[in-house]
């Protein structure tokens, strides 16, 4: 942010060293966020709230979580609200762009929450919505019509009635979505921490400028020398 950046997202850099062979990298966690990585070029952004929602939404139903998606997958579409909340401007902005938590929830939290619609139904639209934005991004950045995979990331990995909504709107597009062993999913996040941390403590790039709209690539962090 010093650098006149955006200060999200940083999980990219490992997206560029350990995934490379990845044309996009979906993280769905609270916020869903993507990388796509051309032979040159990182670009990623956070695309729209995720697990957050569905989570509200489950717990108003006495559940930590809709697991596997199985509510969500008892309802059906509520057409007026998906297309209210596809319409939101954030959707229009172009890279680089993040979302804060209270900025992402306004997106979607009053039009869902505040509904007396059936729970199943505004489970079903939240992850139409999430799916139906994750394809838009896709779309754009796709320029080609070789196939390509998507990793697929973060808890919403897990939510099978999630996922298949994605593959189902990637299809056309030729993008194949790969969801890996559990381990990855669960720990990715705290593996780049610590890739993080080592590329500064050898003082080399953490953060990349494409990514974030910096002036330059960044090493992001300080160092905390303790004696004894």
């Amino acid at each position: 942010m010093a650098s006149a950046g955006q200060g999200a997202p940083i999980v990219p850099i490992m997206d560029r060293l350990l995934f490379a062979d990845y044309e996009f990298c979906l993280n769905i966690g609270g916020i869903v966020n993507i990388t796509h990585q051309t032979q040159d070029r990182s670009t990623a952004f956070d695309i729209c709230p995720g697990n957050q929602i569905l989570n509200a939404l489950a717990q108003q139903q006495g559940e930590i979580m809709d697991e596997n998606g199985k509510m969500a997958a008892e309802g059906k579409p509520l057409l007026d609200i998906l297309e209210k909340l596809n319409q939101q401007d954030y959707y229009q902005q172009a890279a680089p762009k993040s979302l804060s938590n209270e900025a992402a929830q306004q997106l979607v939290f009053p039009s869902l929450l505040a509904n007396h619609s059936s729970h199943f139904d505004l489970l079903h639209t939240a992850t139409l919505h999430i799916a139906e934005q994750i394809a838009a991004v896709v779309k754009q950045y796709k320029t080609h019509h070789e196939p390509s995979k998507m990793l697929v990331t973060g808890g919403g990995a897990f939510n099978t009635f999630l996922t298949q909504r994605i593959e189902q709107l990637l299809l056309p597009l030729n993008v194949s979505l790969i969801i890996p062993d559990a381990t990855i999913i669960q720990y990715k996040e705290a593996l780049v921490m610590a890739l993080i941390g080592t590329l500064r403590w050898r003082e080399e790039t953490n953060v990349l400028a494409s990514v974030t709209g910096a002036e330059q690539d960044t090493i992001g962090g300080a160092l905390w020398m303790g004696r004894i």
